[in-house]
Order: structure tokens, then C-alpha cells, then sequence
């Protein structure tokens, strides 16, 4: 019952001060996304004198706020929940059928936040941007660097030639 309650104050103090923010934001995006999928994975130990079969839903919940405070100032949360549908315990606990699981911060449909971060997007026109905050970050397409649908918590400067020219760099932080 406590870890219910605090997830409340949790939700109404990330998104109760953004609220506040719609009065002076230039555009503001709130949205939720609910994703359920059903698993089947056959033989997880690969041993033929076994049978053993595992099947399971697993559900995700997403609700985010974007928002464009001022021209070049953009704030983005995003809140994220998993968990297996209709389960007693925290997940699937077998290695071999969920090797990812210990990953996440919590497993039990009980939300976490994402990304919080506070973006400064082209200022005074000039051509970077710097992040700072729980951000989405992807590097190589994922094959350097990867915040899985997790977050990195740290401070990330892009810059690239003003020209029409494909060049960029970036820094990061985390």
C-alpha cells in the first residue's frame, strides 16, 4: 500500500509541475502508449529429455508529456511500466526465458521514469544542442550504444557545419 501511494506522489510530482508549464509552452504533446504481447518459448534449457514449454503476456504502459517551452527549449518526460500480465511475482524469474529482466528497475507493473530531460535545441541560432537529464540515446544504431528504453542520465552537446554539409560531432556525458 505505501509503494502505491508513493508511486502516486511520484506521478504528481514529475507531471503536476508540467502542468503548469502549458500556460507559457509553445506546444505541448501528452500521450500513452499500452502494448500487451504474448510469449511462447519451447525448450529454454535446450535439453531433448525435457519438455518444458513456457508461455506468458507480458504488458508495457508508456505515458509521456513533451513540451516546447520556449522556441529553442524543449522539456520531455516519459514515465514506463512493465510487468507479466495477471502474475504474483515480479516476472518470469527463469535466466534462460527472460535474460533481460534484471535490467529494469522494477518488473511489477509499477512505474519508473524513463527520460526527464531539458533540451536546448539551435540557441541563438547557432547550429548545436545540448541535453541535459534522463535521456534517449543511441549511437551506431544501437550497435555502440544503447539506452535500451531506459534512459542514460547525463549531459550530451551536438554540433555540425552550418553548410549543407553532412558533418556533425557529438559529445556525451553519462
Amino acid at each position: 500500500m505505501l509503494s502505491r501511494c508513493l508511486n502516486v506522489v511520484l506521478l504528481a510530482g514529475v507531471f503536476l509541475p508540467i502542468a503548469l508549464l502549458p500556460v507559457r509552452a509553445t506546444s505541448l504533446n501528452l500521450g500513452a502508449e499500452y502494448r500487451i504481447r504474448g510469449n511462447t518459448i519451447s525448450n529454454p534449457d535446450f535439453d531433448t529429455s525435457t519438455n518444458d514449454r513456457r508461455g506468458f503476456y507480458s504488458h508495457r504502459m508508456r505515458l509521456y508529456l513533451n513540451s516546447q517551452v520556449a522556441p529553442s527549449v524543449e522539456l520531455g518526460t516519459k514515465l514506463q511500466a512493465i510487468g507479466v500480465v495477471g502474475s504474483t511475482t515480479s516476472t518470469v524469474t527463469d535466466r534462460l526465458v527472460n535474460p533481460a529482466g534484471s535490467r529494469y528497475p522494477n518488473t511489477e507493473f509499477t512505474p519508473w521514469i524513463e527520460h526527464a530531460y531539458l533540451a536546448f535545441r539551435t540557441p541563438f541560432n547557432w547550429p548545436m544542442s545540448l541535453t541535459v537529464g534522463r535521456q534517449p540515446i543511441k549511437v551506431g544504431d544501437g550497435l555502440l550504444l544503447s539506452d535500451d528504453d531506459l534512459g542514460l542520465t547525463g549531459i550530451r552537446a551536438q554540433a555540425w557545419l552550418p553548410l549543407s554539409w553532412d558533418v556533425g560531432m557529438e559529445a556525451f556525458t553519462f
